[in-house]
């Protein structure tokens, strides 16, 4: 494998589940704006939505496995990925953001 993993992450998102990052970025900022939920909770509340959409997004896939565990494999994997990528892009425009 040449180079870090994280330098490469854009590889390991499918392209149907790729657009699942802005969209968990945008709700991100909008469960952060309500007040109802920790900051805390917040990666972990995109994780669990990530999984989910996910799993819609899978069907239209045709890089999804067709067996059960693959397909859990993937859903799981790809929207974690999502998640962590839209709290990575927050975490830099928040970052920039203070340098400013």
């Amino acid at each position: 494998m040449n180079g870090d993993v994280l330098s490469n992450i854009g590889d390991l998102i499918s392209p149907e589940t790729a657009i699942l990052v802005p969209v968990l970025l945008l709700a991100g900022m909008g469960i952060k704006r309500s007040g109802l939920v920790k900051p805390k909770f917040i990666p972990l509340i995109l994780g669990a939505l990530g999984v989910i959409l996910s799993v819609a997004a899978s069907f239209t896939s045709g890089n999804a496995p067709q067996n059960l565990a693959g397909r859990i494999f993937f859903c799981l994997t790809q929207g974690i990925l999502a998640a962590g990528e839209s709290v990575y892009i927050h975490q830099i425009v928040k970052q920039a953001k203070k340098e400013e």
